[in-house]
């Protein structure tokens, strides 16, 4: 038996994360598997055989874009105009104008999210249809997304952990977004 809380103004108590995120991540792709023949044999395999697939994808696709950035400034003349560094008509490469800070980041950020952000901020042409949208506003939205995913974290059920640590990864992605629209 639990004795009562002396102050329970001053107390958080838990609360139960939002059903929602459960019903989209969980609920509707299960049903979706078993209803394609193509995708039958995905219930079958283990997580960690996923996992261990995915991990190995990455961390090659990691150390290849990593070679690929070493030799491209093995052979770059640090005295040469930024403004010749890319080739023309190119969205975004990871591989030029870069700072210090770019170079020392993690490589999902480095890899994935910014250039994932650059793509999306060139198709949908995000910062021009929108020019109200301010960085502040996107890092506002990070913000939140990120009280949301700890809120799902923090939860018992192994589910909505999964669902937290997608939500973080999008607040990861918007945190880069905020990067393109302040610029």
């Amino acid at each position: 038996l639990v004795p009562p809380c002396p102050c329970p103004s001053l107390t958080a108590y838990w609360s139960a994360p939002p059903t929602w995120p459960r019903l989209v991540f969980c609920d509707i792709p299960g049903r979706l598997l078993h209803l394609l023949p193509c995708c039958s044999h995905l219930n079958r395999l283990s997580n960690a055989a996923i996992l261990l697939t995915l991990g190995t994808v990455l961390l090659a696709y990691f150390v290849v874009m990593d070679i690929f950035l070493i030799s491209r400034y093995r052979y770059t003349s640090l005295a040469e105009d930024a403004g010749t560094a890319s080739a023309v008509g190119e969205i975004y490469s990871p591989f030029t104008h870069l700072s210090v800070k770019a170079v020392l980041s993690d490589h999902p950020r480095h890899y994935i999210f910014t250039p994932s952000t650059e793509l999306f901020n060139s198709l949908t042409r995000f910062t021009e249809r929108l020019p109200f949208v301010s960085a502040d506003a996107v890092s506002l939205t990070h913000l939140f997304c990120a009280f949301v995913a700890g809120k799902f974290v923090a939860s018992e059920n192994l589910n909505d952990r999964r669902i937290g640590v997608v939500i973080f990864f999008f607040r990861t992605w918007l945190d880069s977004f905020d990067g393109i629209v302040f610029r």
